[in-house]
C-alpha cells in the first residue's frame, strides 16, 4: 500500500549543517545549539539534532554563499528521539511567504553548491578523470 502524502508542498533533501537559536515568545535567546538539515519545503524543515529541542520558537541560521548570515523564524511542531541517539525535529516556518521562499533558496543552493565543491577529481599521467 502506498503511503499518501499529506503535506502542502513538496519536500527537498538536503544535507547542511544548521544553527538554531532557542528563543522564548518574547524573542529572547537561552539556547544555541547546532543541527544538520535533512529536508525543506515552502512551509517548514526538517533537522537532525543532538538533542530535544525543548523550545515552542526557534530561529535558524546559516552562512549562505556571500558568506551572509541567512536567518529564519520558526515554531518547533515535534522533537522526538529517533532511535539512534540522535532527534528529529521538525518546525514550521513563521515568516512571511516570500522570506521562507529566498531562505529556502539559499539553503538550497548552498548545499549544492558544497556538495560540487566536494567532489574530487584525480589524474593521472596514463588515466582520465576520476570522481570520487
Amino acid at each position: 500500500m502506498e503511503k499518501k502524502e499529506r503535506r502542502r508542498h513538496p519536500r527537498v533533501a538536503i544535507d547542511d549543517p544548521i544553527s538554531y537559536l532557542c528563543v522564548d515568545s518574547d524573542g529572547q535567546q537561552f539556547a544555541q545549539n547546532m543541527g544538520i538539515a535533512r529536508d525543506v519545503s515552502q512551509s517548514g524543515i526538517y533537522i537532525e539534532t543532538f538533542s530535544v529541542v525543548e523550545t515552542e520558537y526557534i530561529v535558524l541560521a546559516f552562512a549562505d554563499l556571500e558568506n551572509n548570515i541567512t536567518e529564519i523564524k520558526g515554531k518547533v511542531v515535534y522533537s522526538q528521539e529517533n532511535g539512534s541517539g540522535t532527534y528529529k525535529t521538525g518546525i514550521s516556518f513563521k515568516g512571511e511567504h516570500l522570506e521562507n521562499i529566498k531562505f529556502i533558496e539559499k539553503l538550497i543552493k548552498y548545499y549544492h553548491y558544497k556538495k560540487e565543491k566536494s567532489r574530487l577529481i584525480v589524474s593521472g599521467p596514463n588515466q582520465g578523470h576520476t570522481t570520487l
